[in-house]
């Protein structure tokens, strides 16, 4: 062999060892870091269709209880203000009932769609163990069904206050529109 066949050989030997290293180095640094993305929307995606699915089951079962009069009430749309302080008014007698102390409280009212109102109450109370049980158990049975949505407790006793629970809730309520 002579000498440029041997040259001419380590160039092409070098160039095919320079392309294989350049194809690592944009397999490593592109490549693999877009595969584990393309792996992680397709898991992204996945939830999404199952959160999808949940969705439209829970639309059925409100839809299913729409029959119900007792769960879900017709109102016009007019009245859901009105709704919104009956419910912060019949939240705040509630919470003195059962033997809580009511610090605030706050209605909002939202059209969730498909001829759905939502109307919720933020409140703040305090209470003792028993009587916040107490409250709790009162929603539970009310009509329309009370939907607890958030629940903070707090340990936090003051000197010569029975209730040393500082309670923050989100309580909600659905209705449909009247036609």
């Amino acid at each position: 062999m002579s000498v440029t066949t041997r040259a001419r050989l380590v160039v092409i030997l070098a160039l095919l060892g320079l392309t294989f290293v350049a194809y690592e180095m944009l397999d490593w640094g592109y490549l693999r870091p877009r595969q584990d993305l393309d792996t992680q929307v397709i898991g992204l995606q996945d939830q999404l269709q199952m959160l999808i699915q949940r969705n439209d089951e829970v639309a059925r079962a409100l839809a299913a209880n729409h029959s119900d009069t007792g769960t879900v009430q017709l109102v016009a749309r007019g009245d859901v203000q009105a709704l919104g302080g009956a419910l912060q008014q019949q939240t705040r007698s509630a919470i003195t009932e059962a033997g809580g102390v009511p610090s605030s409280s706050q209605s909002t009212v939202l059209d969730v769609g498909k001829g759905l109102t939502k109307i919720s109450v933020l409140l703040r109370a305090r209470f003792d163990e028993k009587g916040l049980l107490s409250f709790l158990r009162s929603s539970e049975s009310r009509k329309p069904l009370i939907l607890v949505e958030a629940l903070e407790i707090h340990p936090q006793p003051i000197a010569g206050d029975p209730h040393p629970l500082d309670v923050t809730a989100t309580l909600s309520e659905l209705h449909t529109d009247a036609p």
